[in-house]
């Protein structure tokens, strides 16, 4: 398999594993219980992974939520605690959700060292969050670590493609409201009325998925074509494995 045809092939997979512990009702309850209620213990907990840092800072690596958004969340998790207490809450949350989720234990340990691999590989230049969570400790067992690692390659996409948006010439309200997520962009911070969207977005907004995709391809040809294989039938089948 070609990267370009591994990165393809697994983006949607890791997205959706990678987010799923974010909006599950034990991390909720985590949060509160480390006083970092709500949404809060998203903000917190994402974001804090790159330390107990101005708002700006923030919005910065946060760039599909609007500035106001997240300064007046990050505000209030400032309020709240020290935001590395809610990071390395909100990494146990996602070692938890894999140990109560991943139903192919057998598999994960290559998962990990493929994914790993990846991961350390990356020249985290411009990705801030991805760089915050490469440094965040894993646990050892192996679905915990399963699911921290590919939420890892969530924000190494993530970071990639607002990189990509950006240096196409568009906000990233703009690049929501040319996507599927357009629907979200309300709870992203972007009330209406939002901007019409034209041809010429529309054309950017391909332009920044292939630059996008292009990165993640070069950053997965780490991996020979035999492991990228591997690596695409391993999370594919994770994936399945919970997702059905």
């Amino acid at each position: 398999m070609k990267p370009e045809e591994a990165a393809s092939s697994v983006q949607n997979a890791i997205g959706t594993i990678g987010a799923a512990f974010m909006i599950d009702g034990p991390t909720f309850a985590k949060g509160s219980e480390l006083g970092f209620p709500g949404m809060s213990f998203y903000m917190g907990g994402r974001g804090g992974a790159l330390g107990n840092v101005p708002a700006d800072v923030v919005v910065a690596s946060f760039a599909f939520f609007s500035p106001e958004t997240v300064t007046a969340g990050w505000e209030e998790v400032l309020k709240a605690g020290d935001p590395t207490v809610a990071a390395q809450g909100f990494a146990d949350c996602c070692a938890q959700w894999g140990r109560d989720h991943f139903t192919n234990p057998a598999d994960l340990p290559r998962l990990i060292e493929l994914a790993e691999k990846i991961i350390d590989a990356v020249d985290p230049s411009g990705l801030p969050l991805f760089a915050g969570w490469r440094a965040m400790p894993r646990v050892e067992d192996a679905p915990g670590r399963a699911a921290q690692v590919l939420n890892v390659l969530r924000e190494h996409r993530g970071s990639v493609h607002a990189c990509a948006v950006i240096s196409a010439n568009m906000t990233p309200l703009e690049a929501m409201l040319t996507s599927s997520e357009a629907a979200m962009a309300p709870m992203h911070g972007w009330p209406a009325p939002h901007p019409e969207i034209t041809e010429e977005h529309k054309a950017s907004r391909a332009h920044a998925e292939e630059a996008t995709n292009n990165r993640i391809a070069r950053d997965f040809a780490v991996l020979s074509e035999a492991e990228l294989d591997e690596f695409s039938s391993l999370v594919l089948a994770t994936f399945k494995g919970v997702f059905g």
